[in-house]
């Protein structure tokens, strides 16, 4: 089975192709013309040799199409329904978190506080949670991304 079975027909260009290369090769001529060849003959390579690379350029291109047409191991769709729970934590890095009000300081403390909590919510009670880290001073990027479930959130 193909996902995109259209992109088959990109195989018949190949039969021009081959009949173009055929065509040169039926009216090639030899661009060395000796008087005798008989000092060479332990030289030459068998004559199916020249055709080696053409060859192969028809298979890239034959196995190029069949890529492009997405072969399938199966058609078949499979639904499963899951529940859980998805935890974003945001937590501020800028210089203000590094006031020592609390001991070491803020910083530390809201490591160990974020720490534990994911070490209390994975206590074997809830497995199908996923967690994810927001840092930011000033401007925000994600430190550590929610793991894809292929849900879309639209």
């Amino acid at each position: 089975m193909f996902s995109q079975p259209a992109y088959l027909f990109l195989l018949l260009l190949l039969i021009p192709m081959i009949g173009w290369y055929v065509w040169r090769m039926h009216n090639a001529e030899a661009s060395l013309r000796l008087s005798g060849t008989s000092p060479l003959r332990k030289y030459a390579l068998p004559t199916w040799v020249r055709h080696v690379p053409f060859a192969l350029r028809v298979l890239a291109i034959a196995l190029l199409c069949i890529a492009l047409a997405r072969p399938q191991l199966t058609n078949r769709w499979q639904s499963e329904s899951t529940e859980g729970i998805d935890i974003m934590m945001a937590l501020d890095i800028s210089g203000t978190m590094l006031a020592e009000d609390l001991k070491p300081n803020r910083l530390e403390a809201a490591k160990n506080v974020g720490s534990d909590f994911i070490l209390a919510r994975t206590c074997g009670v809830c497995r199908r949670e996923f967690h994810a880290m927001s840092a930011h001073r000033g401007s925000h990027r994600i430190s550590e991304p929610l793991p894809s479930r292929g849900v879309r959130h639209d």
